[in-house]
């Protein structure tokens, strides 16, 4: 008996390591879009933040605030003001 694979265990093996990968490259494409939905959410929860604070605003000081900085300086909501705030039909948008 000679030492070493035959023909049929390497097919075997690579038969094995097909099935595997089919299973493992839908997961890696799953893996790499959860950095994009990570990124969506992100950006929900600031929309939500920000029409929250300028509703609170509002009750505040009796007018809609001009910009992202103005809301932060008063404490009404926090972090950086790296967007502009706009108003479409009255609803505060995030640009």
């Amino acid at each position: 008996m000679g030492k070493g694979f035959t023909a049929v265990e390497l097919i075997v093996t690579i038969l094995i390591l097909s099935v595997l990968m089919t299973a493992v490259m839908p997961t890696a494409g799953i893996l790499k879009s959860a950095k994009d939905t990570e990124a969506e959410m992100t950006e929900a929860a600031d929309e939500a933040a920000v029409k929250l604070g300028v509703s609170v605003y509002q009750m505040l000081y009796g007018k809609l605030p001009n910009s992202l900085d103005e809301m932060i300086s008063s404490g009404v909501i926090f972090g950086d003001s790296t967007r502009k705030l706009e108003y479409e039909d009255g609803v505060p948008v995030l640009r």
